[in-house]
């Protein structure tokens, strides 16, 4: 399963190319400057495609890699045939203006329609459910994200966790808080990736995944932390009993100039995306919740119309994708 990739910056070079190169496959770039994309390409180890009109038709999957606004009369070039047998990869924010909302009609001319979404499955999320499960914390009922938080990467990991549609979220200086028909989550900036914390509220205690200084856990907290090592990631907890319980061990092979934990773990999760092992976060999901923000950052207030896990806006952008 062969890659093309539509641009050639840095989003392909620090994220697209380490998770691609994860898995088999050719990768292609594609972008309107030849001569930066054979740069590019000779320092990548890619393949430059000069034109979008014949494409290989080993290439299944289409990674985006420029901005939305820009992608759509690119995509249209690609033949009909071909793109039947493509997967398309949009990059977030999945539009930024609402005119942007014509990118749902491609839905009607690729295979399947994704969107690299990077946070969804990132391992300490997973980590967090298994420790949640192992120690028998019960319903999870707040997530916090201080100073850790990305907007609509939030936002997307919150809807998956909690399976449920989002009723209503406000906007209060710099910050965001949501609720999910009781289920809350809120976004304190700014971010700081290397003094910061995501805060899981259960029934039956607290899981905090940290990063920065080490923290001593209080009554019925748990802390997870992570090591990072040149080709591996280690997960660890402490309780206010235990100290320093590894959980998990992720080797790697990812070659990154920000060698950070944050991008390491957003490599991770693309490579789970692209080797389809992650329930599909689509155009739609990509489009509401970019909506979501939208709505929030213009008029500081978002309201939907909750029902059967879905809701009144997303059956609206599910309706106008489909119509012709």
């Amino acid at each position: 399963m062969d890659t093309l990739i539509l641009g050639n910056g840095n989003r392909a070079r620090n994220t697209l190319i380490p998770a691609l190169k994860e898995i088999e496959g050719e990768i292609f770039i594609h972008g309107r400057d030849s001569e930066k994309v054979e740069a590019f390409c000779k320092a990548t180890g890619c393949s430059h495609l000069s034109s979008l009109r014949n494409l290989p038709k080993s290439i299944s999957r289409l990674c985006i890699a420029i901005p939305s606004n820009e992608a759509y009369e690119y995509l249209l070039r690609i033949d009909d045939k071909l793109s039947k047998n493509i997967v398309l990869f949009l990059d977030t924010p999945f539009f930024g203006g609402f005119k942007n909302v014509k990118l749902l009609k491609l839905q009607n001319k690729f295979k399947k329609t994704l969107v690299t979404e990077d946070w969804i499955s990132k391992p300490v999320f997973s980590i967090i459910k298994k420790i949640a499960q192992d120690e028998n914390l019960g319903d999870l009922n707040e997530i916090t994200f201080q100073n850790s938080g990305f907007s609509y990467h939030s936002l997307a990991i919150s809807r998956k966790i909690y399976r449920r549609a989002l009723s209503f979220g406000y906007k209060k200086g710099n910050n965001y808080f949501f609720n999910f028909s009781g289920k809350k989550m809120k976004i304190i900036n700014p971010k700081d990736y290397d003094n910061c914390s995501t805060i899981f509220k259960f029934q039956r205690g607290v899981v905090k995944d940290i990063s920065g200084s080490y923290e001593t856990p209080k009554k019925d907290e748990i802390i997870v932390q992570r090591t990072l090592e040149e080709k591996k990631i280690t997960y660890t907890y402490t309780t206010d009993e235990t100290k320093d319980i590894e959980i998990q061990s992720i080797a790697h092979s990812i070659k990154t100039e920000l060698n950070h934990y944050e991008n390491i773990e957003k490599i991770l999760s693309l490579k789970i995306k692209f080797v389809n092992q992650e329930e599909d976060y689509s155009f739609i999901d990509g489009a509401y919740d970019s909506l979501v923000f939208a709505i929030l950052n213009r008029l500081n207030i978002f309201f939907d119309i909750c029902f059967n896990k879905t809701s009144v806006a997303l059956k609206l952008l599910k309706s106008y994708g489909k119509s012709k």
